[in-house]
Order: structure tokens, then sequence, then C-alpha cells
């Protein structure tokens, strides 16, 4: 079997091209007819690098032959002297609507847990599915991002996924198997028409090439030109996103991102939808319907200074605040939380990633004459959030004030006024992670003065 000279083996060099010494390809392997072609050839165009392979098969479990298609691949791997990893995966309970889109959503993120950097994951997807995905993001009114269907080339993790036979046809493939007496598994539920992509692949393609026989390329070239039309739309969002940034200063949980609202209103409404669409795929993995976005950018450009808009998108709370637009990670309701603290060991509060810890100040005092409270050894401290009605009193002054007020005053966000603790030592609050510490102070049996500081947790 000879696999060299051929257009497809020229194809597979190219996409490869500069591939780096200590890099792995990996493959993603079903056995059907594209990812037995692709194998060959990878493995081919490998042993004249001296570069391993290593083939990835998912097992769905979808089908009663599942686990024979697997035997099968791993002697197929066996006779090319590869290794064959392979992951079962639970699809289980998903409506058949939802099953290829899960589906694909497991099988990528094994493929990304597995690559490392210079690594390199190479599937089948051919010309006639860029069409299929043209035709399918078609009907679902996709814009020119979506219109863009499979890129050749997208990193994956930190390694990259490359798609070498994307203009090359599925009867190429076949051409190319069959004149190298190559064998290869057929699913069944690739001829199932109750599934879109299988309707447009059997029904609606066939009868475009019909009429048109370049139908396929042709698609392929208008999904190659809106995705030259998205690469311009994505450099004019880093534009603009560079004009319209701005710092946030809130103490703690600070915004993944704070934007200037009147520089932000100051472009078009294309351009606003466009950048706040591409800022919420790149912080929640997805753009929100357009029709909640045409919703709130109407309620951005009559926002009034001094008052409050917020938008919950899971994961990302989108926050209008004192000319700014604040994209929030979530933060949790925690007004009827609290925790009794040991203060000899730090305090860690999940929900919100902080830590507290108590410890001797060593700095010098001046407020040692001051209030304090002498911390017994064994004695705790109560960790609470804002309820409403607590009065709090700061050195020196000789009447408490509403903690409201100096939330207030302290241009506290809205967000984090409920939500960072408060630490209370017999019934008084002593300290507020927005504000610091209050009077009285509280000092170890020593006398010596104590303070609380608190951080973020970083994970790892």
């Amino acid at each position: 079997m000879t696999l060299s000279n051929t257009t497809l083996d020229t194809c597979i060099s190219t996409a490869l091209r500069g591939i780096k010494p200590d890099a792995r390809i990996y493959v993603a392997y079903s056995g059907g007819l594209d990812s037995q072609v692709l194998l060959q050839l990878a493995v081919a165009f490998a042993v004249t690098q001296k570069i391993p392979v290593i083939a990835l098969h998912v097992n769905h479990g979808l089908s009663p032959d599942a686990d024979h298609w697997q035997a099968q691949c791993q002697a197929d791997c066996d006779k090319l002297g590869i290794s064959l990893t392979c992951k079962a995966v639970e699809l289980g309970g998903i409506s058949s609507a939802n099953l290829e889109q899960r589906a694909r959503q497991l099988r990528y993120e094994w493929f990304a847990s597995l690559l490392e950097q210079a690594d390199v994951l190479l599937t089948g997807h051919h010309l006639d599915d860029q069409s299929e995905t043209l035709l399918l993001r078609l009907l679902r009114a996709s814009g020119s991002r979506g219109l863009a269907a499979i890129p050749a080339s997208r990193r994956l993790g930190v390694g990259r996924l490359i798609r070498p036979f994307l203009w090359h046809s599925k009867v190429e493939l076949q051409t190319f198997a069959e004149a190298a007496g190559l064998n290869w598994l057929e699913d069944e539920s690739n001829q199932c028409l109750d599934f879109d992509r299988n309707y447009i692949r059997h029904q609606v393609l066939p009868a475009l090439c019909g009429r048109w026989p370049a139908a396929s390329r042709q698609l392929a070239r208008s999904a190659a030109h809106c995705r030259d039309d998205q690469a311009l739309l994505e450099g004019l969002a880093e534009l603009d996103l560079s004009r319209v940034t701005a710092v946030s200063d809130n103490p703690v949980f600070s915004a993944r991102l704070s934007l200037n609202l009147p520089a932000f209103l100051g472009l078009s409404v294309l351009r606003q939808r466009h950048l706040m669409q591409t800022i919420l795929r790149q912080l929640i993995g997805q753009s929100i319907p357009g029709s909640q976005m045409n919703e709130w950018l109407r309620q951005a450009a009559s926002y009034k200074s001094g008052g409050r808009n917020r938008l919950n998108l899971g994961s990302i709370n989108l926050v209008i605040y004192s000319d700014q637009i604040h994209f929030l990670n979530y933060l949790p309701d925690m007004r009827d939380k609290a925790y009794t603290w040991q203060p000899q060991q730090s305090l860690k509060i999940s929900p919100l990633g902080l830590s507290l810890r108590l410890e001797c100040r060593t700095e010098s005092n001046p407020r040692a004459a001051l209030q304090t409270i002498s911390l017994q050894p064994d004695e705790c401290l109560q960790v609470h959030w804002r309820k409403g009605g607590e009065r709090v009193r700061l050195h020196g002054e000789s009447h408490s004030r509403a903690l409201k007020k100096r939330l207030q005053e302290k241009k506290i966000a809205p967000w984090l006024r409920d939500t960072l603790p408060l630490v209370s030592c017999r019934g008084e609050i002593i300290w507020s992670a927005a504000l610091g510490d209050f009077s009285p102070s509280i000092v170890d049996a020593q006398g010596r003065q104590l303070r609380i500081s608190f951080s973020e947790e970083t994970s790892a």
C-alpha cells in the first residue's frame, strides 16, 4: 500500500509543517472512513519525522456495536504499531435534539485534557462536513461567526486542533481508501434522518449538488469569506475594547472587566452589540440571545447616574453602576449565612473564595489608648453579613453611625455591600472587609493589638 505522492498526503504534510520534534500527533479515530484515511496518512507522515502518533477513540455507548467498534479500532492500531487511548462517555438521559451537541462537547473536553503545549490533534472533517455545517448554521439564522463554520485550525486546550481535509470531499477520501485497500466501519446512526445533519447530508446536499455540481466547494468558499469577515470584526472589537476599558477600584471581588459607560455609548449600536457579545463569549463561553442583548442595550442607553442596572447571566453578573459597566463573577447571597471563627486559625469562606486571618499588628500602634476588648484564648468571633440597621463607630468617634451610610460615603459598590463579611466580638461589629476595623479594637491577653485581614483565595 503506497500512501505517498497523493494530494491527501500533501495536505497532511502541509498542515503539520513546522510541528516541533517533541510534539505528539493525536488523531481522533472512530474507525470510520474519514478517520481511517486520516490515521493512515498521519502515521505515514509521523514515521518520516520520528514523531509519535496516538489514536483517540470515544465510545459513546449508543450503538449495540460500540464495543465491537472499539475492539476493531484497537486491532487497526495494533497493526499500525501505534497506541490507542479510549474513553467511554455517558450520554444517557439526553434528548435526541441535544445528543450530538453534548457528545461533541464531551469529546473535545477530553481531547483538550490530553494535549500538551506542542501537541496537535487531527480530525477528519472534510468538504462535505463544511457544507453541511454552513447549511445548518444558515437555517439557525447564524451571523458571520456561525457562518464561518468549521475552522481549519484553532487552539484546543494548550495544544492545537487541525483539520487537514476541509478542502477535500468524501468522494476523494473514499477513492483513496479503496485504492489503498483500507477497510472502515459504518455507523448505522449516520443514516437516521431524525438528525438534522443527516437530513442535510442525505436529502438536501445531494439535491443541491445535482443542480450545481460545485455546490459543496462554493459553500465552503462562502464559509471562508465569513471567516475573513469575522477576523475583521474581532479586530474591531479589540480596538473598541481598548478604547472603552475602565479601571475598577473595588476593594475586593474586583470586576473581571469594567467598561466606561459614556465611552461605550459613544460607539454605534452595532459595535456595542458586537463588543458585548465578544466579551461574553470570552467570559462565559457563549453569547446571549439578540433580543436579550437589545433590551439590555436599550436600558444602558437610558441609564441615569446613581441608578442601578443588573443582568444575571449565570456565572457572570452584568452590572451598570457609577457610569461603568462591570462584568462580575457570580456572588452568592450571604445575608443569611454566619460562621463561628476560632481566630487561632484562618477562616476560609468557600462560597466567596475568601480567607480571614487574625494577627498581631507589627506597625506602630496609635490606638493603644483607645477602647479595647481583651480577647480570651478560647474566645470565638462571629462572622456574618449585613442585613440592615447595623451601626458602627470609627476610632476617635463618640457616637455610632449607620453602616449603610458609611458604605455609601466610601462609594462601596452596591453588589459588595451585602457580600463582604463583617466580624463581631461580644455583639459589637469590630471589622468590615469593605471598611476595615471599627472601635473597639481587640487585643490579646498580653495587651498586643490584633488586626483582621483577608485575601482572595486563588485556585491552583
